[in-house]
């Protein structure tokens, strides 16, 4: 029976016979080394010294070495696309032949081994280039962001309004840290009918694109201060995550408020919270009413337990890790600075635990709209940060054209909110609510946000104000008082400019 030779890329045709002797010798070699390294196996072996077997068989190896045909000729093959370098590993594809003719020469690409090595240089070079464009930027934001994640800026669409968040008339309290609360907020919910911003000519409606790119609204001064953006460019599965975020959530809220859980929601404005008839849970870090620290929400162990196990889900996570990253892309001046704060915090206080790593979710607050139809309310979300960005992500089952949209009152403006789709903004200062959603249809949604007191906590040096006061000189508290008027002004100033932002997608 005609046995084909073996090919070796360093000697071409080896004889069959020969071949095998090698092959043995190296599995035997192999397998001491790999007993060597094996003490347990090792210390069985009684009165054999490996380290000379090993010299001995590598002996062989190279005395048969030597008895090798010599390197030329070489026999023929055919040659794949990409060529064939000639500074070969054992891991590299056997080329194809379809004869034992060794009268053809070899491909000159075969005999020059500077071929692979200067297709391997350009690709160093790239990387190289693509390293010094990355570092450029993060020397300019204090953190990384690839190039492709800046290049999508460019494709944001851009639409402009004409408030200024510094000149205009912007509901912040005298501290400068949180937003005002507007009382008349509460009666004009309950007289207005949303659906009806629909058709009201002032209100301009911004359709979504599922499988298009982001939109951006700039103020007055260029400033990007809200972002929708409904899914990763290039990310073929995001429906699927989207619908399994949804069932998670839906299945955690049928765990913590029973199998029914949407028959029991209250549907008069009277009985329902500030922000509108729907199940909620807060989990997190947060602040406020008189709290002396920042402190983690209170709630029923079962309840702590269903939530983690939503912060365990692969998808929820994917859905945060891209809020993240957006938050990194188009304000990386307010991410850094919401980053040194939790980075602060937590190091004050090791007992402190964020939700997941701050990689993956910056904020330390994070409200899951259990529903089962989660439509809000016209309010304000006026204890986060004046100039914070909050990100709201919808999920659940529902028609985004009929209903589900985020009205923007002081701007005039009514975006279409599909499921899946994330969208940031300074909820402090602005009004929003949600449009009413089909009876039979169920909408949840995703909030992440950090409230003004943990800001406040940290920059009093992990004091109250109450404390912080007490310890002050006059001359302290005058410039305290005087900080106070413009932390608003500069805290705007953390947005980015789309020009910023284009300049940083072309470094």
């Amino acid at each position: 029976m005609f046995r084909v030779p073996v090919w070796n890329f360093k000697r071409g045709f080896l004889p069959h016979h020969q071949h095998d002797r090698k092959k043995k010798i190296i599995r035997k070699m192999n397998w001491l080394r790999g007993m060597a390294s094996n003490i347990s196996t090792a210390v069985k072996v009684e009165n054999v010294r490996l380290e000379d077997i090993l010299t001995s068989h590598a002996d062989q190896l190279r005395e048969m070495e030597a008895d090798d045909p010599p390197l030329e000729p070489r026999p023929a093959f055919t040659f794949t696309e990409e060529g064939f370098s000639g500074i070969e590993k054992e891991t590299r594809k056997r080329p194809r032949w379809n004869s034992l003719n060794t009268d053809i020469a070899p491909s000159a690409t075969a005999a020059d081994p500077s071929v692979s090595t200067r297709a391997e240089e350009k690709k160093r070079q790239k990387r190289k280039n693509r390293a010094v464009r990355r570092a450029a930027a993060q020397k300019v934001d204090g953190h990384q962001v690839k190039q492709r994640g800046l290049e999508r800026v460019i494709e944001a669409q851009a639409i402009s309004s004409e408030i200024s968040l510094e000149r205009h008339s912007i509901p912040v309290a005298a501290s400068g840290w949180m937003g005002r609360r507007d009382t008349a907020i509460l009666n004009a919910a309950a007289a207005t009918e949303k659906k009806a911003a629909l058709k009201d000519p002032r209100f301009r409606i911004i359709k979504a694109d599922p499988a298009g790119s982001g939109k951006v609204v700039i103020d007055a001064d260029n400033r990007v201060f809200i972002l929708a953006v409904p899914r990763p460019a290039g990310e073929k599965d995001w429906n699927k995550v989207t619908e399994d975020a949804s069932k998670a959530v839906d299945n955690a809220a049928k765990e913590i408020f029973g199998q029914n859980y949407n028959q029991d929601v209250p549907t008069s404005y009277g009985d329902s919270p500030r922000r509108g008839p729907h199940l909620a849970q807060h989990v997190g870090l947060g602040m406020g009413g008189g709290q002396q620290e920042p402190m983690p929400f209170a709630m029923h162990d079962s309840v702590r337990r269903i939530c983690a196990g939503l912060f365990m889900n692969t998808a929820i996570l994917r859905l945060l890790g891209f809020a993240n990253c957006l938050f990194q892309t188009y304000a990386p001046r307010l991410y850094m600075h919401y980053f040194d704060v939790m980075t602060a915090l937590l190091e004050w206080n090791s007992a402190l635990f964020p939700l997941c790593a701050l990689s993956m979710c910056l904020f330390a607050s994070t409200t899951f709209n259990f529903g089962p139809r989660t439509v809000t309310f016209p309010h304000l979300d006026f204890l986060n940060l004046a100039w914070g960005w909050c990100f709201i992500t919808a999920l659940g089952w529902f028609n985004h054209e009929l209903g589900g949209h985020l009205i923007l009152w002081d701007l005039w403006l009514i975006i279409e909110f599909p499921p899946g789709m994330t969208i940031a903004i300074p909820s402090a200062i602005l009004r929003h609510s949600n449009v009413s959603i089909q009876q039979h249809e169920k909408r949840f949604s995703i909030t992440q946000y950090t409230s003004a007191g943990i800001f406040r906590f940290v920059d009093n040096g992990f004091k109250t104000n109450v404390t912080l006061e007490q310890e002050m000189s006059q001359e302290e508290a005058q410039a305290w008082a005087e900080a106070a008027k413009v932390r608003y002004a500069e805290g705007v100033k953390m947005y980015s400019t789309l020009d910023e932002l284009r300049q940083r997608a072309f470094m």
